[in-house]
């Protein structure tokens, strides 16, 4: 895309869906990758990609029931992966669980890798710990592994030529990948 819109300048910034959706909503943001969809009436939202969910642990531990007993190392309250692994760990029969909040990726993936507890996070997030042999990953059922991507802006916001030039390409690539 970069070669299409030479003389665009992208600035990227990480955050909570809900924290990156209030930023569109405040104008802060024309726009943001999020989990989703969104639902709100000032909201548009474009399917970007889809990801898929696994749960991780220390390198060598295998049995799941196993694994659900130990701490859950998430982000704060809001987070996505954190409401899709309450939901598995009810399914689950898990009816207690202790819960460990941290504020960034990097301190999750390393408590994991002392062994602290357990995540659940996006395959694409954890594929560099993983192939260093950091923390072993674990397919969830079905139901739990998709994460679907959504870029989400304002329906009342004056896009740029650039914004339209993206929302125009995403809208026609997801076509494409339909078919």
């Amino acid at each position: 895309m970069r070669g299409y819109y030479p003389n665009v300048h992208l600035s990227l910034m990480t955050g909570s869906t809900h924290d990156l959706v209030q930023k569109v909503l405040n104008y802060e943001l024309d726009g943001a990758f999020v989990y989703g969809p969104v639902d709100d009436p000032h909201i548009e939202y474009v399917a970007a990609f889809e990801e898929e969910l696994v749960l991780i642990s220390e390198p060598g531990e295998r049995d799941m029931g196993e694994l659900l007993t130990k701490p859950m190392l998430f982000f704060d309250v809001g987070c996505t992966h954190r409401t899709r692994a309450e939901s598995f760990l009810s399914e689950a029969g898990v009816e207690a669980y202790q819960v460990m909040e941290f504020g960034n990726l990097e301190v999750i993936l390393g408590g994991v890798a002392s062994g602290l507890g357990v995540s659940m996070l996006p395959q694409s997030s954890i594929a560099k710990a993983e192939e260093a042999g950091s923390i072993a990953s674990h397919r969830l059922p079905e139901k739990y592994r998709k994460l679907e991507v959504w870029f989400v802006h304002r329906r009342d916001s004056v896009y740029s030529s650039a914004l339209s030039g993206l929302l125009h390409w995403m809208k026609k690539d997801a076509i494409l990948n339909r078919n």
